[in-house]
């Protein structure tokens, strides 16, 4: 397998909450996916190895960050991984986040949760615009 070209691994980051009143718990997944590398094998990997280790997991997730879908094959890939864990993604009334080749790279994706309200907000600080939602957990 051939790693990114400028030999920094990307992060990824997975908490588990516990949900009040509930036995169960919400897995948050940080992301900020592998983005410049010579192949697709190195970003497959490591959405499947986000995938693994949330596959026992029952309860509910948000799977968020800078996924570096600027490819239709990293766009693929994260829509089979969505299929796997049951992911749903999160839709922007205006969508204002910043795109790379006509491409979004920012993603929230959600399991057992119902979006109340989500928005993305233009700004000029950074790379990547900010979202901001209310999610709630499906009784």
């Amino acid at each position: 397998m051939v790693g990114p070209l400028i030999r920094i691994p990307k992060s990824a980051v997975i908490t588990w909450f516990r949900l009040r009143g509930k036995a169960e718990t919400i897995a948050v997944i940080n992301v900020h996916a592998i983005n410049f590398s010579l192949l697709l094998g190195a970003y497959e990997a490591q959405l499947d190895a986000l995938a693994d280790a949330l596959a026992s997991h029952s309860g509910p997730i948000i799977f968020a960050g800078d996924l570096n879908t600027w490819t239709d094959a990293r766009n693929e890939t994260l829509r089979e991984t969505a299929g796997k864990l049951g992911l749903t993604e999160i839709a922007y009334p205006h969508d204002k986040r910043k795109v790379f080749f006509v491409k979004e790279l920012d993603h929230v994706l959600v399991r057992g949760l119902d979006r109340v309200a989500s928005t993305s907000i233009a700004a000029t600080s950074s790379d990547h615009n900010p979202v901001q939602m209310t999610l709630r957990v499906v009784p």
